[in-house]
C-alpha cells in the first residue's frame, strides 16, 4: 500500500454532486410543451426514456464517489493520509494512456 498524493486527495474532497439532467430540462421534451415540440411524440418518449435511464446510471455514479470520497475523508480525518494499492497510479496511468490513444483513432484522418 501507498499513500495517495496529497493533490489527488484534495481534489477527491473537493468534488461536489454533479447535478443530473432531467428531460424536463430541454426544451421540447418537456410533457407540457410536447404540442411544439419538431419532434414526432414517439421520439419524444423513446428521447425521455434514454435520458431517464442515462439519469439513473449519472445517479448510481454519484452515490459510488459519493461513497469513496467519505471513505478517502474518513481515512484522511483519522490517519491524515488515504491509503491506495502499491501499483495504483501506475495501472491508472496505463489506463489513461490506452484511453487517450483509442480517442485519438477516430481523429487520425481529419
Amino acid at each position: 500500500m501507498i499513500r495517495l498524493p496529497l493533490a489527488e486527495v484534495d481534489w477527491i474532497l473537493a468534488q461536489e454532486r454533479e447535478r443530473v439532467c432531467d428531460p424536463d430540462d430541454f426544451a421540447g421534451l418537456r410533457r407540457d410543451d410536447q404540442r411544439e415540440s419538431l419532434m414526432p411524440e414517439g421520439e419524444i418518449e423513446e428521447t425521455r426514456a434514454l435520458l431517464l435511464e442515462a439519469a439513473a446510471l449519472c445517479r448510481a455514479a454519484n452515490d459510488s464517489f459519493a461513497e469513496y470520497q467519505a471513505e478517502v475523508k474518513a481515512a484522511v480525518e483519522s490517519q491524515g493520509y488515504f491509503e491506495v494499492e502499491s501499483d495504483y497510479l501506475a495501472v491508472r496511468a496505463q489506463r489513461q494512456a490506452q484511453f487517450e490513444e483509442e480517442w485519438a483513432k477516430p481523429f487520425d484522418d481529419l
